[in-house]
């Protein structure tokens, strides 16, 4: 017997998105500046860290010197990565439907 796809019914309109009122709002933008302002402070310390490399080796410092401040830029790189991360939006699905866990097997018996 051939299995029928599930249909919802025809005046089922889906989920709808909660109004978004003027407090709430304000929170999201209080958030959001704060999230902006460390990013760009971030992208600051990374332009930073990368003049001082250059600084160091054109005055062809101790290669330790070298090294180390290639670190403090490696550190900067990953600190702005993480504040993109934080800034792109979350999944809002739960677990079960992301697909690989949506479900589990039966044990054998």
């Amino acid at each position: 017997m051939k299995r029928q796809p599930h249909k919802p019914p025809p005046w089922y309109l889906g989920p709808r998105q909660p109004e978004i009122d003027d407090r709430y709002q304000a929170e999201i933008d209080v958030s959001t500046g704060r999230l902006e302002r460390s990013y760009r402070q971030a992208a600051r310390r990374l332009a930073k860290a990368e003049a001082r490399v250059e600084h160091a080796e054109r005055q062809r410092l101790a290669p330790k010197i070298v090294q180390q401040r290639r670190i403090d830029v490696e550190l900067r790189i990953a600190e702005l990565a993480e504040i993109e991360r934080l800034m792109q939006p979350g999944n809002t699905a739960p677990s079960a439907n992301r697909g690989t866990k949506s479900f589990q097997k039966m044990p054998r018996r």
